[in-house]
This record gives structure tokens, C-alpha cells and sequence, in this order.
């Protein structure tokens, strides 16, 4: 019995976001980037000096972890302790290094996650090019998706939900407002440029488009991912 093409995408969009939440569930007992921290500090100060530098990422790592506030909502701990907490770990080791300049610092943890990014999510977004309709396949694949964004942690404004657009706007977002609570909101741009690294794996006629975000001064950050014809040259 055939399955009609509507069923086939849910379904080939519910593998690629079933592998992805088993890689996060995977993941979840380790400091997520240390062997791009032990490579990048390698290059920076040397193997010799490097060790130590880990192990007081570590030390930080725990620190925080042992001090955090624990939010009732699992998916927002996901965030906190995966993602959060580990580059602000990295940011108290580094910062010293440059002499207290937080935009140098900043920018090089920024150039870390981008490649952190490239590396673990290309296996999930790749496969998109091999279809020949790519948007039908992010369109559903993005609804499950957004549900580790929960409303307890982002104020999200959905503005469009069509097959040629997906448009919305955030304009509470749970990493800025933590990083603020910890002092240093600087740090948030740092997971704003991880969407734009998650976009350069993006097929063709999968465009993406924003003008600003809260973590870089704007008033909200607005989303758009939408279809981008091509000429059929079939």
C-alpha cells in the first residue's frame, strides 16, 4: 500500500527531528563543545598550556551548574545546561586570557559554537538537498522543532505559517534574559549567529532572512524562512 505525499513528508520530517531529540538525549551528561574548546585553546596558547585551561572549564562548568536556578520546564534545563552554561564556562577561561577584552573573546567563542553547529547539525539538515521540493520537508520538520522553544522561556508571535513562508517574531527570548540575569547579555549574540551557522546548511530554495534580534540591540528578532523559487529544468 502506497502512502500519499502529504503522510510521506510528516513522516520523513518526524525521522530527521526523531534523530535529532536522540542526539540531544545523547549528549546530555557531557560539557557539549569541550573537544572544540581543547582544539581551539591548542591553537591559542599551545598543548602545554591547555590541559589546565580544561580543567578549570570544567571547574566553571560545575560551579554554575551546582549554583543555576532549575526551571520547572525540562526543555529550558536542556538549554541551560547544554548550551548557556557551557559557553559561559568557556567565556570565564578565555576572557583572562585576552586581558579582559570581552568583544575579542566573544567573538572567537562565537567562531567556537558556529563550528560546533556546522559539525552536529549537518547530518539533520543535509539530507534536505537531496529532495527535490526541500521546503516541504522543513515546513513540517520545523513545526516539531519549535517545540524546544516553549512559551515558558520565548515569547514567540507566529506571523505566517504558509507553503511558500514561515515568518514570526521573538520578542522574549530565554537565552538573553538569563544571560542578563548572570550580568553578561553581551554573550547572547553568540547564539544569534548560531541560527545564521544553521542556515548556511540550508538547500538552495531555502531562504533565510533576519534584520534583527533582541541580543544585538533590536527590539525583537524577526524569523523568516521561506521558499525560494528556482527555474524547473526538468
Amino acid at each position: 500500500m502506497s502512502v500519499n505525499k502529504p503522510k510521506k513528508l510528516i513522516l520523513i520530517s518526524l525521522i530527521l527531528v526523531i534523530g535529532f531529540l536522540w542526539w540531544i538525549r545523547r549528549i546530555s551528561q557531557i560539557i557539549l563543545g569541550e573537544k572544540l574548546a581543547r582544539e581551539f585553546l591548542t591553537r591559542k596558547v599551545g598543548a602545554e598550556r591547555t590541559q589546565p585551561l580544561l580543567v578549570q572549564f570544567r571547574k566553571n562548568y560545575r560551579i554554575l551548574y551546582q549554583q543555576r536556578e532549575i526551571s520547572k520546564n525540562r526543555i529550558l534545563r536542556i538549554h541551560l545546561d547544554q548550551a548557556i552554561l557551557p559557553v559561559l564556562a568557556f567565556y570565564q577561561v578565555l576572557l583572562p586570557i585576552n586581558d579582559g577584552d570581552k568583544q575579542k573573546t566573544i567573538n572567537e567563542i562565537e567562531g567556537v559554537v558556529r563550528t560546533w553547529i556546522l559539525n552536529t547539525t549537518r547530518y539533520f539538515i543535509s539530507p534536505l538537498r537531496f529532495f527535490r521540493y526541500p521546503f516541504r520537508i522543513f515546513r513540517p520538520g520545523f513545526e516539531i522543532v519549535m517545540k524546544l522553544f516553549p512559551a515558558a522561556g520565548f515569547d514567540i508571535d507566529y506571523l505566517e505559517k504558509s507553503e511558500e513562508m514561515i515568518a514570526f517574531d521573538i520578542k522574549g527570548c530565554y537565552y538573553l534574559n538569563t544571560l542578563s540575569r548572570y550580568g553578561i547579555p553581551e554573550l547572547t549574540p553568540v547564539f544569534c549567529a548560531a541560527d545564521e551557522a544553521l542556515a548556511e546548511l540550508f538547500p538552495p530554495s531555502i531562504g533565510f532572512n533576519r534584520t534583527q534580534t533582541l541580543g544585538r540591540g533590536g527590539e525583537l528578532c524577526d524569523f523568516r524562512y521561506c521558499l525560494i523559487k528556482q527555474h524547473d529544468t526538468d
